[in-house]
């Protein structure tokens, strides 16, 4: 089973951005959802997690029902920093049962 991680837990300390980044419009939607499209389209990604900031939990769920995102089987609470964020997702089930674990910025829509 192939497991993609989306931090995007981020704060946008850089932009000073509000909401954060990751959930600025760009077109119409969300940035997120071309990040969320892309990794959606991948036959091999079986599952994705998606690590949100407090308080952005039920958006995202919303957003991935509205958009027909099935892979995507947890959102997961992202942690003080990036690397806290990631590790809150490695701990999760669906890591254990991984072969592979990809992680993708949420921010980076043009993979």
């Amino acid at each position: 089973m192939v497991v993609a991680i989306v931090p995007a837990a981020g704060r946008g300390r850089r932009l000073r951005a509000d909401p954060p980044k990751q959930f600025l419009t760009l077109n119409g939607f969300p940035l997120i959802t071309y990040t969320l499209r892309t990794l959606h389209t991948v036959d091999a990604i079986d599952t994705i997690l998606i690590v949100a900031p407090k308080g952005y939990e039920s958006f995202l769920y919303t957003l991935c029902c509205e958009h027909g995102f099935a892979k995507v089987c947890r959102i997961v609470l992202g942690g003080p920093e990036r690397q806290d964020s990631v590790a809150n997702a490695l701990q999760t089930e669906e890591i254990s049962s991984a072969e592979y674990v990809l992680i993708h910025d949420a921010v980076r829509p043009l993979a």
